[in-house]
């Protein structure tokens, strides 16, 4: 998978310490509605594709300056819809507010997360 966009880019990666397949997507200055939407049907789409696998999530915020209120409507249909596919999900933000929606939106889902402020705290089997 490869996806890429002025605000988002999604690209597969490789994990050696659980087997599951991993997606990492790197968000860039405000998430509009228009490039969630996009984005999230594209690792929608992917994810349909492999209908029977499981994922992991890193989700690299450190250039994010924030995002629109109907991206994040986007953002959370798509987990919605994929939530038993996705096993854990790595938030990497320096901004106190982003961390915090993340948090909220992976525990209303109950999807495992690890929220750091630093790349340097993810997993060293987790290549990108």
């Amino acid at each position: 998978m490869n996806f890429i966009s002025p605000q988002l880019d999604i690209q597969s990666i490789k994990t050696t310490h659980t087997g599951s397949q991993c997606l990492y997507f790197k968000f860039k200055q405000k998430l509009t509605q228009e490039a969630s939407k996009a984005g999230s049907q594209a690792w929608s789409q992917y994810m349909n594709e492999e209908a029977g696998s499981s994922f992991e999530f890193v989700w690299d915020c450190l250039e994010m300056t924030g995002f629109e209120l109907q991206a994040r409507k986007e953002w959370y249909n798509t987990i919605q819809n994929h939530k038993n596919q996705i096993a854990k999900v790595y938030v990497v933000s320096d901004k106190l507010m982003i961390r915090s929606a993340a948090k909220v939106m992976l525990q209303f889902f109950g999807i495992p997360s690890k929220i750091t402020r630093s790349d340097n705290e993810l997993p060293s089997s987790i290549h990108i």
